[in-house]
């Protein structure tokens, strides 16, 4: 996954557009949370699995989790995300 593909599923999930500041905390609904770590999961075929309380509150703390798996990829997003 890259970057915009974070934010590609973040604007996919909440109808809304992800801010543009990566530090700046994004707010979801419990089900969209939900909605949100499933979508990454299923992109990285379940080779990670999110835990409860992953405390993700900005599009950085994504990458950051994804970069310790070694699943952070250049800046072309994938064609999963946007099928």
């Amino acid at each position: 996954m890259t970057r915009e593909d974070v934010r590609i599923l973040f604007q996919q999930i909440t109808g809304q557009n992800c801010i543009s500041d990566d530090n700046e905390a994004v707010y979801m609904t419990s089900l969209q949370q939900l909605e949100f770590a499933f979508a990454i999961e299923d992109s990285l075929d379940f080779q990670h699995q999110i835990p409860d309380d992953v405390g993700w509150k900005s599009v950085n703390d994504v990458v950051k989790w994804l970069e310790e798996r070694g699943e952070l990829k250049a800046a072309t997003a994938s064609k999963s995300i946007h099928s």
